[in-house]
């Protein structure tokens, strides 16, 4: 299966009899898989003179609604906050000066990331 973000999720289904069983067992099995591979940046650079990498971006978002983000400076204070992220409306920091920050992202299916993203300025 590719690693990269479907449109749909996946279902797969199996069986298999058992002709060693007295009853020749049948097992049956589903397997719902409706993940998507985010590709989350390290980096980026507001104002930095190009339209390239201007917010915080994260391909494969698209697919969900309610995405709770949190953005952290160094001294761990709350500099962003957003209950439903969206790339059309993603965090295009104005006061925060560069360096790197701390982020978690949960999604409404319930996986959670964590990680830094570094700003860079001209």
């Amino acid at each position: 299966l590719p690693q990269s973000c479907w449109e749909e999720g996946i279902i797969l289904t199996g069986s298999a009899i058992n002709p060693c069983a007295v009853d020749g067992v049948r097992e049956e099995w589903k397997l719902i898989m409706d993940w998507c591979e985010l590709i989350i940046p390290n980096v980026f650079t507001p104002d930095y003179g190009d339209e390239f990498n201007q917010s915080f971006y994260i391909k494969g978002l698209e697919r969900f609604d309610n995405v709770n983000l949190r953005v952290y400076n160094r001294w761990g204070q709350l500099v962003y906050s957003n209950n439903n992220y969206k790339n059309e409306d993603a965090w295009r920091p104005n006061n925060e000066e560069t360096g790197t920050y701390w982020y978690t992202m949960i999604l409404p299916n319930g996986r959670d990331y964590a990680g830094t993203v570094t700003i860079l300025r001209d």
